[in-house]
């Protein structure tokens, strides 16, 4: 769904697009839209493939252990997704000559009942604190999995994860917009 809409949105500019066609050679690493006026690039990660059942067997057969090693082992897939956003979002600064381009991924969520929009943004939390420099926020989305109001509304979450920064800051303020 969001994807569709990056694709669809006039604000959002794609580096597939026949003005980047140059500026990244084959085998360059980039990431998949400018946001926000070219003051953001973004990175898209669906998460469609996810053996959640697969991955508690694992751990199960490990034994208990700390709570971080058991997040490790299921956010496993989210974090390397999160990790591989992080190197496109650098050299993408890089080869644009952007360096003050603020770095956002926006992971959505495709598969139902097994993980949420919660388990992305602590995923996403985890990883944020953790080894993703060129990433100022996290973005998880889940249109599959939704919770209902007391009004009986289904609702959609959305969530943006940042650190403590002004640039997370700025970042979450241009997204809520």
């Amino acid at each position: 769904m969001m994807l569709d809409f990056l694709n669809g949105y006039s604000k959002a500019v794609s580096l597939d697009g026949e003005r980047f066609k140059n500026a990244f050679p084959d085998g360059s690493q980039k990431s998949d839209f400018l946001l926000f006026e070219e003051t953001t690039v973004c990175e898209f990660k669906d998460l469609v493939n996810f053996d959640v059942q697969k991955r508690v067997e694992n751990v199960a057969k490990k034994g208990v252990r700390s709570e971080q090693d058991l997040k490790r082992d299921l956010y496993n897939t989210i974090e390397n997704a999160l990790s591989k956003a992080n190197r496109q979002i650098k050299e993408t600064k890089e080869k644009l000559q952007l360096p003050m381009a603020l770095g956002l991924v926006i992971i959505e969520n495709h598969i139902p009942s097994d993980i949420s929009v919660l388990a992305l943004m602590d995923a996403a939390n985890r990883k944020m604190m953790n080894g993703v420099d060129n990433v100022d926020g996290v973005l998880c989305l889940d249109f599959i999995n939704t919770f209902v109001s007391t009004d009986g509304e289904h609702i959609q979450p959305a969530q943006i994860v940042i650190r403590d920064t002004k640039r997370s800051k700025d970042l979450s303020d241009l997204v809520g917009r």
